[in-house]
């Protein structure tokens, strides 16, 4: 239930113009001691390193497909890059290292030098400084955030910067809001496509085919997730 899960938030991001690549490992090759075997150590994994460019639209004919304001805003015109963990269940703290400061910035910069977005001068080093600090690097032409997907908020991390999209607000954007587009436009039949996974296809067979009120509708897919009504 939880790869499910996992795979429901990559294709949340992919509604909204993100590219994502799975199970992104920070590696620790540099540290022989751990070496076990042909095993090369790791640092972290983010569940999903995802990338959205700065002029990303998806449009069809006259139809404007709607974008989620929590995700996408303060992002125009930049390059937008999420370090996305999926905490499913009642679990919704950071990964461990991204709790101790000693550990932060030496996974930034690995990250950020992956993505390439920045050659590595004054500027670099800056960006990953914030980033480890703050979890929000936000510059003229480059975001970058740590954003945790959970249930709930962890409130003292949120606090601290961690960026938290809740289960339920995506739910609700998918059900009330890009299903209902093509609802709107009566395009319905037109939203769900035979190469995206079962379980997306019913998202978007409930939000535009089934006459239940927003609520029930968003605990349908809840359900159908396997997460709390």
């Amino acid at each position: 239930m939880a790869d499910k899960v996992a795979e429901f938030v990559r294709w949340y991001l992919r509604f909204n113009g993100y590219f994502s690549i799975e199970g992104f490992v920070v590696h620790e090759a540099d540290k022989i001691r751990k070496i076990d075997g042909d095993v090369i150590p790791q640092q972290t994994e983010c569940d999903l390193l995802s990338i959205r460019l700065p002029y990303s639209h998806e449009i069809s004919g006259n139809l404007f497909m709607a974008n989620d304001p929590q995700i996408v805003d303060g992002g125009e015109k930049k390059t937008d890059i999420l370090i996305c963990e999926v905490k499913s269940g009642k679990d919704n703290a950071p990964n461990p290292v991204w709790k101790h400061a000693s550990t932060h910035q030496q996974m930034a910069e690995y990250i950020v030098r992956f993505c390439g977005i920045l050659p590595e001068d004054d500027v670099f080093k800056s960006a990953c400084k914030e980033l480890s600090k703050t979890y929000v690097f936000n510059g003229d032409k480059i975001r970058i955030r740590y954003v945790v997907f959970s249930n709930e908020p962890f409130k003292r991390h949120q606090k601290r910067g961690v960026t938290y999209v809740t289960f339920r607000s995506i739910i609700e954007f998918l059900v009330s809001i890009r299903g209902q587009s093509w609802k709107g436009a009566k395009l319905g039949v037109a939203s769900q496509h035979k190469q995206w996974p079962e379980f997306v296809r019913t998202i978007f067979n409930i939000a535009n085919y089934c006459d239940d009120p927003i609520e029930e509708k968003m605990a349908k897919v809840a359900v159908l997730l396997g997460l709390n009504p």
